[in-house]
């Protein structure tokens, strides 16, 4: 689920990294690492990433329920707890005056150091 919270925190602050000089977004960090022309591709790398992450994350939580590991209501309860602490978090960050999660957002970035 980390994971998951670590690539909203970087999508929503996206726009004021860039703005800021600040490389440490996953973005900034696959276009270096992966050798990529462009910041969008970098983008669309991360957002692959991010959707695979969440398929994981529901693979997960299907495979122990259906396999039986998650079992008792407790644990059936810890599944859907889980769900629930990966949607909040997105909420928090969707509504968060931190973060900038608008559908077109023009960026200007300036050569990274």
């Amino acid at each position: 689920m980390s994971r998951i919270f670590y690539f909203l925190n970087d999508f929503g602050s996206f726009q004021r990294d860039a703005q800021n000089d600040v490389y440490s977004s996953i973005i900034f960090v696959l276009k270096k690492e992966k050798g990529f022309n462009t910041v969008q591709e970098a983008m669309d790398e991360a957002e692959r990433m991010y959707y695979d992450e969440l398929k994981n994350f529901q693979l997960c939580l299907k495979l122990n329920l259906n396999n039986g590991f998650l079992t008792d209501e407790n644990s059936i309860q810890l599944g859907e707890w889980c769900k629930h602490i990966v949607y909040i978090a997105y909420m928090h960050s969707y509504h968060s005056k931190r973060y900038n999660f608008q559908q077109n957002v023009t960026v200007n970035i300036r050569d990274e150091k």
